[in-house]
């Protein structure tokens, strides 16, 4: 997909597919709230959020436990080609007329207490991208890194879950924090215990960290990342052919990994 360069700042837009009005208007209140408690941190640049009432299946395998995700639109042509209807939402004639694209998969959105955790959290990632751009292309070939490593590898490096890996633990606490504000302490605290009985091994260790986590906290996501970095030290030259995938982006086309390697990593927009 080709990107229209000049598109007005118009994010975030938010489209809600479902063939049910009020399932549509409860759906879209909540993704407004949501958007809402964050609006001042918002990035300026245009956004899609798209809330999905099916899962695109073939996203499934890149998407962390399949309940979404953020991309810049630049990066929409490594991903599976979207539906249709996904598609036309983006642009027209292939061109993408946002900077940015936030999706969740339609089983998460069938919760609200999902959609409003799932959705602060993508919008955080989103943020990491537009404020801390090279730590936030830290924390994505961290995590590329980590999903191709054997678990035997995973746990060498220190990680027993994705809130180990600062880009995530971020979020995580966002969509927390998000979710209580929009939707209640309790109704969020019953959510997480739902998820904690059903989760997967692999995942529990998320859900009790998110349990306990307080979510008021303070987080210094460059720092964190800069501290994060040399336990991946082994597995330098992995991580350089990642981000040169990422290095087509102007804005990280002079990185420097070797200094985050060392710890001293340092914030540019």
């Amino acid at each position: 997909m080709a990107m229209r360069e000049d598109a007005e700042c118009l994010a975030p837009d938010i489209i809600v597919k479902s063939a049910d009005v009020t399932i549509r208007q409860v759906r879209h209140e909540i993704a407004h709230r949501v958007v809402g408690e964050l609006h001042e941190q918002l990035p300026n640049e245009t956004l899609l959020c798209f809330l999905d009432d099916e899962d695109w299946k073939a996203a499934r395998c890149e998407a962390s436990e399949g309940r979404g995700f953020y991309s810049p639109a630049r990066d929409l042509d490594t991903w599976p080609p979207p539906p249709q209807y996904i598609e036309d939402a983006l642009g027209k004639n292939g061109v993408v007329a946002y900077q940015n694209f936030v999706y969740l998969f339609g089983s998460t959105c069938s919760i609200l207490e999902g959609l409003a955790m799932t959705l602060a959290h993508e919008l955080q990632h989103f943020m990491q991208h537009g404020t801390s751009k090279t730590a936030w292309a830290m924390g994505t070939i961290a995590s590329t890194l980590l999903r191709d490593l054997e678990m035997r590898q995973v746990n060498e490096i220190g990680v027993n879950s994705w809130c180990d890996v600062p880009i995530e633990r971020h979020a995580w606490t966002t969509g927390k924090r998000v979710a209580e504000a929009v939707l209640g302490r309790d109704a969020v605290r019953k959510y997480i215990d739902t998820r904690i009985a059903a989760a997967r091994p692999v995942d529990l260790a998320d859900w009790k960290f998110l349990r306990e986590i307080d979510a008021s906290q303070a987080f210094d996501f460059d720092a964190e990342m800069a501290s994060f970095m040399p336990r991946l030290s082994a597995h330098r030259n992995k991580l350089e052919e990642y981000l040169n995938d990422l290095r087509r982006d102007p804005g990280l086309a002079d990185i420097e990994l070797d200094l985050w390697m060392r710890g001293t990593g340092r914030r540019t927009r």
